[in-house]
C-alpha cells in the first residue's frame, strides 16, 4: 500500500470502507467533509481514538465535571505531549476518573466523533501508516460495534 491513499466518495462508505480496509493494521484516517477534518487513530486493527471537529471540547468538558480547573487541563495536556503519556493513564493516575469511567468517556467520544464525521457530505479520506502497538489494548475499541452505534445514532 502507498503510504497515502485517497478515496472518494459517500463520507460514510468511505469511513466504513477505511475502517475495513485497514482490519489489523495501525493507521491514521484524516476524514475531510463540509464541517472540517476529523482524525481516526486505528491501532492494530482498534479504534484508539477519533475526533471530529465538533467534538473538540467533548473530552475536556467532561474531565471539568470531574474536577479539573483549567490550569489542570493544560497542565495535563502539556505532560501528555511532554512524555507521551495517554491523557487517560494520567487522568486515572491523578484520580480524575476511574479507569472504567475514563474508559467510558472514551468511548463515547469515539462514537459521537465518528458519527460526525460519518455523516458529513462530500470530502475523502486520506489514510497514513503509523506505528502500531502504540495504546494498550483496554485504551482502544473494536471498530464494528463502535462505528454501527455512530451510524445507528448521527446518520440520517
Amino acid at each position: 500500500m502507498d503510504a497515502q491513499q485517497h478515496v472518494i466518495g459517500s463520507t460514510f462508505r468511505q469511513l466504513a470502507f477505511a475502517l475495513a480496509k485497514n482490519e489489523g493494521r495501525s493507521v491514521m484516517l484524516s476524514v475531510h467533509g463540509n464541517r472540517g477534518i476529523g482524525g481516526v487513530f486505528v491501532d492494530e486493527g482498534r479504534i484508539a481514538w477519533a475526533a471530529a471537529p465538533a467534538t473538540r471540547r467533548f473530552l475536556s468538558d467532561r474531565l471539568v465535571a470531574a474536577g479539573a480547573d483549567q490550569h489542570t487541563m493544560r497542565e495535563l495536556l502539556a505532560t501528555a505531549r511532554e512524555t507521551r503519556t495517554p491523557l487517560g493513564r494520567l487522568v486515572v493516575q491523578r484520580g480524575l476518573m476511574g479507569p472504567g469511567d475514563f474508559a467510558a468517556v472514551l468511548q463515547e467520544h469515539a462514537v459521537v466523533s465518528l458519527g460526525e464525521m460519518a455523516s458529513q457530505s462530500g470530502g475523502h479520506i486520506d489514510t497514513q501508516e503509523r506505528r502500531g502497538g502504540t495504546f494498550a489494548m483496554a485504551d482502544t475499541f473494536d471498530m464494528v460495534p463502535l462505528l454501527a452505534e455512530s451510524v445507528r445514532r448521527f446518520v440520517p
